[in-house]
């Protein structure tokens, strides 16, 4: 007779295949995690803590991570990731190069108040263009990133302000070829819908 509280040697033949079949399971999902990390961004293999920003909402978070495709350029660029508070992916864009030297930053980052958009610039590594900050924003909308510099203009400092409920304030060139910094108001709401350049 089987000793109390021992199972039989059917049920712990059933008990091993049912803890074989947990762990392919959980195998399974860690190496797709993995191949989907390195199919979005082979350079998030260097990646270091995220700056986090929810929207004010709480319905999606922006990602700005320190990224370089060699380890030596590990911090020196960016990778902005946004995804909605449960995780699912929604946006993604890498600024990494593989020489940490043609790549860009993120400088300064935020949600517009309304959680319509969210709004970075960027600083260009290797010293490119240190007059230009290049600025972008996300649309929630669209579910797209955009370059605020093809709408309107070179953006020339790495500040700005944000003001409600989707005004965004910077400062770009008096005309083409002319450095001299100008105050530019712009509302994103209505900017999106202007094809770029």
């Amino acid at each position: 007779p089987q000793g109390q509280g021992r199972p039989c040697p059917w049920q712990r033949s059933k008990m091993r295949g049912l803890v074989r079949s947990m762990n392919l399971r959980f195998l399974r999902k860690e190496v797709s995690t993995l191949l989907l990390a390195v199919l979005v961004a082979p350079s998030l293999l260097f990646a270091q803590e995220p700056r986090k920003y929810p929207s004010p909402d709480g319905s999606e978070l922006a990602l700005v991570i320190p990224v370089g495709k060699d380890q030596k350029y590990a911090q020196t660029e960016s990778f902005v990731h946004i995804r909605t508070a449960d995780g699912t992916l929604l946006c993604t864009k890498d600024f990494s190069s593989s020489d940490g030297q043609h790549g860009a930053a993120v400088a300064q980052a935020g949600w517009t108040a309304d959680s319509q958009f969210f709004v970075f610039s960027t600083s260009l590594t290797g010293g490119h263009q240190p007059w230009h900050f290049p600025t972008y924003f996300y649309s929630r909308r669209l579910h797209k990133i955009l370059s605020l510099d093809s709408l309107v203009g070179p953006i020339l400092t790495s500040d700005f302000t944000l003001a409600s409920p989707d005004t965004v304030k910077t400062q770009t060139w008096q005309k083409p070829g002319d450095l001299t910094p100008r105050p530019l108001t712009v509302r994103l709401g209505e900017l999106q819908r202007i094809q770029p350049r």
